[in-house]
């Protein structure tokens, strides 16, 4: 990824969010197509001036919202197609399953 960078100047909420929501806007325009490597946090952080922390939290949103995948060392790529929303996942793996109880009363110590 070479000579792209963020448009932080519309949205509101913190940093991070505004720069997940930037980068997502793009993705779906097609200025970021898939498998591409998005920018090491560390160089995108000083490009914006921000944290490398802010940039973290951005790139683990956008890991969250099923858009890129990363692994330390690698890079951060684009998905071909947005992933499943793991929340759906683990409510499926819960189906059948009934709550626990908490037993009511005290505890004698």
């Amino acid at each position: 990824m070479t000579n792209w960078l963020p448009d932080l100047s519309s949205g509101s909420g913190p940093l991070y969010q505004r720069l997940a929501d930037s980068i997502e806007s793009d993705i779906d325009k097609g200025v970021i197509d898939a498998g591409a490597k998005l920018p090491p946090q560390r160089d995108l952080a000083y490009d914006i001036g921000a944290t490398v922390g802010t940039v973290g939290r951005a790139y683990q949103l956008l890991r969250e919202r099923g858009l890129v995948s990363g692994e330390v060392g690698r890079g951060t790529y684009v998905l071909a197609q947005r992933a499943e929303n793991p929340k759906v996942e683990l409510q499926l793996a819960a189906q059948g399953t009934r709550p626990i109880d908490a037993p009511s009363g005290k505890l004698q110590l």
